[in-house]
Parts: C-alpha cells; structure tokens; sequence
C-alpha cells in the first residue's frame, strides 16, 4: 500500500500558500526568541486589531460590551 503525500498533491496554489505560512512562521520565531518578545508581538497584533488592555480599559471606565476586544498582560511574559 501506497503512502501519499499531501504535498504531492496541492496544486501549485496551495503550495504558494504553505510556503507563505511557513516564511511568516519562521519570520515569526525569528522575532520572538523569548516570551516577553512574543508577548510584545502579541499585545502590538491585538491593538492593531482594536484590542483595548483591560487595565487601560478601567482607568479609562470604559463601558464593556459583550463582544469588545479586551487583553491582560501578567508580567510581560503571558496573556489573556
């Protein structure tokens, strides 16, 4: 019995899209060596995207809805 390889298989499209996927992968683990560098990534990702941090949030006493983009960094090294 054959084994296939899905790589035998992607059309030339999906192969561009993998190679795109692991380039901004490998980018990605170039920039963030530690978890401090990930979590900078992570926070800069969020507030690009309309994420407020929570603690900013209630100084601010900004009125939460359900759905708002909200995030809480703990020490600089993880994230909610």
């Amino acid at each position: 019995m054959e084994r296939l390889n899905a790589w035998n298989t992607y059309d030339l499209e999906m192969q561009k899209a993998c190679n795109e996927l692991a380039a901004d992968y490998m980018s990605f683990m170039d920039r963030s060596k530690t978890e401090r560098e990930c979590i900078d990534f992570f926070v800069n990702e969020a507030e690009k995207n309309g994420y407020t941090e929570l603690s900013r949030a209630i100084a601010e006493k900004k009125q939460l809805a359900p759905g708002d983009g909200i995030y809480s960094v703990w020490m600089n090294k993880s994230m909610v």
